[in-house]
């Protein structure tokens, strides 16, 4: 099942949802739009980036005026604004259709959370054409969906200080515990 936007207010006051800031005007049928954040990262490679070690990134600098111009070719970390998370319903991520229309991607394949998280949202961002967005605005959504038996809340690599901002890939700390 999924939340309406009405019991997620009533969640969110319960403490069942997480949602730092919440404003009821961001509020949907059966989501929370959640805005963009300031910090915005790229990787810096020369050919090619590598799962088994933690890459290099680049700063990726607002203009004057808040506003960024995303180009074709590049993937963007980017994270939400507000922390959000629940130990009782799944958060799971998705693009608002007013940007889809514009070719942004908000993320390419990480929009699930497990329960248990409860952080900023990294947000991997490409795009189709060059797009001028702007700090602070609208840019995703979340929905909140109900679980059906015993819950294991999250214990990964994505927690705590490392769900603050535009986190990196952590992807080679689970290859060096496969090992």
């Amino acid at each position: 099942m999924i939340l309406t936007g009405e019991y997620i207010k009533e969640s969110v006051e319960r403490k069942d949802i997480i949602i730092d800031p919440f404003d009821s005007k961001q509020l949907n049928p059966t989501s929370y739009d959640l805005r963009l954040g300031d910090q915005v990262v790229r990787y810096d490679y020369d050919y090619c980036l590598d799962v088994r070690k933690e890459n290099e990134t680049i700063d990726v600098k607002w203009d004057t005026d808040n506003t960024m111009l995303l180009l074709p070719g590049f993937g963007y970390l980017m994270h939400t604004m507000e922390r959000f998370g629940s130990e009782k319903f799944v958060p799971v991520l998705d693009g608002k259709s007013s940007l889809g229309r514009l070719f942004i991607w908000i993320h390419v394949t990480a929009g699930f959370f497990d329960p248990g998280f409860i952080g900023h949202g990294t947000l991997e961002v490409v795009v189709l054409h060059p797009v001028r967005i702007l700090k602070g605005m609208r840019f995703c959504q979340v929905r909140f969906h109900e679980m059906i038996g015993k819950v294991k809340l999250y214990n990964g690599h994505y927690k705590d200080k490392t769900s603050k901002g535009a986190v990196v890939s952590q992807s080679f700390k689970q290859i060096e515990e496969d090992r």
